[in-house]
């Protein structure tokens, strides 16, 4: 039996058809192992005797029943991965054909982190979407300005998926998931970028990514707003601490957002800024930014026709 290359991480929570199709997507090959790890589904959605992928080769099922989200999902599939390299893949979304070329490409190269391309498409319709846009961009600038789109994938690109990343890199740096509701994989991402000596880009689109109504990027609430303002301080606390120029911005914009609900909502979030040592009267700059891009974006949404000067 050839050794195993790849490890291929997928969390799972009440989607058995959907991680069925995920895993149909990947090719059965001896150098590639599937660690599947399930979020404490619910016994009344899934049929844990027939659990997609039970008798699939070289693959492994993983129950943990702690219900504590994918960020911990994915942990625990790092912990138990054998692969020369790793990839995360969410359950809902698939591979595409070309994925066995780019393991074939990839799998000796020195690089520590290997990003490629993606498609996307709505999960029940398969007609085109937008979630891949900011990466097809920052591949699409490799061939233009390789210094620029290299600093967008390695700090940038906050998603899990469409990278090929390096296990040992990620056991000896000790890079985890955040075990939060939302953005568990912002730390994971900019820590692979900021730890890897070197980087490849395949422009092939190996991976798709899917739009679907009721997933975690789309259902949010008032616990994972707050949890998005910590994950992006933190983050702008990293990157000022380390000398990276990165434009961070969505933990100022949610907290815009905050103040147009209320003050004291608002205040909560600022209280967030403070704790990651970001300057009160920046925080206002950036905030009263976005305040007024909200506003603007929220009356021309409620009156179309009307016009900026």
């Amino acid at each position: 039996m050839a050794d195993i290359v790849y490890s291929i991480i997928i969390p799972h929570k009440n989607i058995p058809n959907l991680l069925a199709r995920c895993l149909a997507s990947i090719p059965l090959r001896d150098d590639v192992e599937v660690v599947v790890v399930d979020d404490n589904s619910d016994s009344e959605i899934v049929d844990f005797s027939r659990f997609p992928g039970l008798n699939r080769p070289n693959t492994r099922i993983i129950f943990d029943k702690s219900g504590k989200g994918a960020g911990r999902a994915r942990n625990i599939g790092i912990d138990n991965a054998n692969g020369e390299w790793l990839l995360f893949v969410d359950a809902d979304d698939f591979f595409n054909y070309c994925i066995s070329d780019i393991f074939d490409k990839y799998q000796n190269v020195q690089e520590d982190v290997v990003y490629f391309n993606a498609n996307s498409l709505d999960t029940d319709t398969y007609m085109n979407r937008n979630r891949a846009w900011h990466l097809n961009e920052f591949i699409e600038l490799w061939n233009i300005d390789k210094k620029e789109s290299e600093k967008k994938l390695r700090f940038e690109f906050g998603e899990p998926w469409s990278k090929i990343v390096k296990r040992q890199m990620v056991t000896e740096k000790k890079i985890r998931f955040d075990e939060t509701p939302i953005h568990n994989d912002t730390t994971f991402s900019y820590l692979v970028g900021y730890y890897a000596k070197t980087i490849a880009v395949e422009p092939k689109a190996g991976y798709c990514i899917t739009v679907r109504k009721g997933s975690t990027s789309v259902s949010i609430n008032e616990e994972k707003e707050f949890v998005r303002v910590d994950v992006f301080s933190r983050s702008e606390r990293f990157f000022i601490d380390h000398g990276i120029k990165v434009n961070v911005y969505r933990h100022y914009n949610q907290v815009a957002k905050l103040f147009l609900r209320s003050r004291s909502l608002g205040e909560k979030g600022m209280g967030i800024l403070a704790k990651y040592q970001i300057p009160r009267c920046k925080a206002i700059i950036k905030v009263s930014y976005y305040l007024v891009k909200n506003v603007i974006k929220g009356v021309i949404t409620r009156n179309p026709n009307i016009g900026l000067m």
